[in-house]
């Protein structure tokens, strides 16, 4: 090879060197190397040194920029996403998304080979990103543990005029945790349920008004926890670390994330949710995306074994919940037989106060108000499982209805809420709806 400055010949030991020893030319590995390295340099320049380099600043690639919210038409999920009732236990394929253009995955190229930044987002055909939440942009795929097994519910109507649902037949409907969102916008609570045997739970979305099913997910061959996040978001936490968040207004593939260890602990924050494992990170999964990030909550985050308001369980005496700005409190008696006390206080300003002739079932007990009444649940005296729901009027605390519950009830109840239309109740293995002014029952699933 000749040199391209004096024109020598040059030797296999010569072109080791970088410059010919002849006229002191930089040979071409030399000069490449040399227009690389300032390349790179050039790149990776920042001149107001907050450490983003000057040619990521303002765009797309700016690490700093917080993802925004994007609105999908169905359509347009499903063609992004594929058919929500695509199998989940189907081998997932992976798709790394693609860049803008040649000139930007150059310079990724070149960051990845100094060691620089990484951004990689994959897709899979069959389901939403599914993420590592530790903090970090990392992706990964794992099984799904949903089944198969499905189940059709059934509604029959009683002489009563109540519904009562099934899926499955009875034996399968079995109620293990409930929470409230409103699915449907309609300023009604529904209640997101899971439904079905301990080990093969199928979460489910009632409506509050009728007990109709709204939506129902996969049947998962292990036990799940749903958490209520907010009126519109919900997750359904298994016991692998995979967490799958839903949209209760837009139902469809939910976002899948992977968290470090089993769900603790959630908040909602502006438009991302927070999440705490039981290894104690912390950290955030934006919406819609599903990419982690930092989420800040106005209040702390709420546990998954928190009690629900309105609850006194097992070994506990009181509790308190608001409903127009008042204050409503449920206490038991302290000394000898458990017996219900309801008082009413507007700010600090008692406006009455009751023992009423019930005591704390054996369990617990709980507190509801709405339209007008007080409903409480209580047990006759030395019967702590014959169990009433009980009425009061809202102004005065005076009784207005005893209605008695199924004779079968002998678990504790999880939870009790005024929707803004009846009294969700969930007492034992079944969740019911009753009408708050007379305790009569409008719907029921579960034994």
């Amino acid at each position: 090879m000749q040199c391209t400055g004096c024109g020598k010949s040059l030797s296999t030991d010569e072109l080791r060197g970088e410059n010919c020893p002849y006229c002191e030319t930089a040979l071409p590995h030399q000069t490449v190397a040399i227009a690389n390295a300032a390349a790179v340099k050039e790149l990776l320049r920042d001149a107001n040194q907050d450490g983003v380099p000057d040619v990521l600043e303002g765009t797309h690639l700016d690490p700093r920029n917080k993802p925004k919210k994007v609105e999908l038409s169905e359509e347009e999920w499903t063609e992004a996403l594929g058919p929500k009732d695509m199998p989940s236990h189907k081998k997932p394929v992976e798709y790394k998304k693609k860049s803008g253009g040649s000139g930007c995955g150059w310079f990724v190229f070149v960051l990845v080979t100094i060691g620089g930044l990484v951004f990689a987002i994959y897709f899979e055909q069959t389901q939403e990103p599914e993420q590592h939440a530790h903090g970090s942009e990392s992706t990964t795929t794992s099984t799904s543990t949903t089944t198969s097994t499905s189940y059709s519910f059934t509604i029959s109507t009683s002489t009563d005029g109540s519904n009562h649902i099934s899926m499955g037949g009875e034996s399968t409907s079995t109620v293990y945790d409930a929470c409230i969102v409103d699915a449907n916008g309609d300023g009604i609570g529904d209640v997101l349920a899971n439904i079905g045997s301990y080990n093969a739970p199928k979460p489910a979305i009632l409506d509050g008004k009728n007990g109709q099913p709204l939506w129902s997910d996969e049947t998962y061959n292990a036990p799940v926890n749903i958490v209520c996040i907010d009126d519109e978001w919900f997750v359904v936490a298994q016991r692998n670390f995979q967490l799958h968040f839903f949209n209760s207004r837009r139902l469809g593939p939910p976002l899948r994330v992977m968290g470090s260890d089993k769900l603790r602990a959630t908040g909602m924050g502006e438009e991302c949710i927070a999440i705490k494992t039981a290894d104690g990170t912390r950290t955030g999964v934006a919406l819609p995306s599903g990419l982690t990030q930092k989420c800040k909550t106005r209040t702390a985050l709420r546990s998954l074994h928190e009690r629900p308001r309105g609850i006194i369980p097992l070994g506990k005496k009181r509790t308190a919940i608001k409903h127009n700005d008042r204050g409503y409190k449920l206490t038991l008696r302290r000394r000898g037989t458990p017996m219900l006390i309801v008082a009413a206080a507007d700010g600090k300003k008692t406006l009455w106060k009751r023992e009423l002739p019930y005591q704390k079932p054996t369990y617990s007990t709980g507190i509801a108000v709405g339209d007008g009444h007080v409903a409480v649940i209580g047990s006759a005296p030395g019967e702590p499982k014959k169990v009433f729901l009980v009425g009061l009027n809202q102004s005065t605390g005076d009784q207005v209805y005893e209605h008695a519950l199924s004779k079968n009830q002998t678990d504790h109840a999880k939870l009790m809420h005024y929707n803004g239309h009846a009294v969700l109740l969930q007492y034992g293995s079944s969740l019911q709806a009753h009408d708050v002014t007379s305790g009569k029952l409008l719907w029921k699933i579960g034994r």
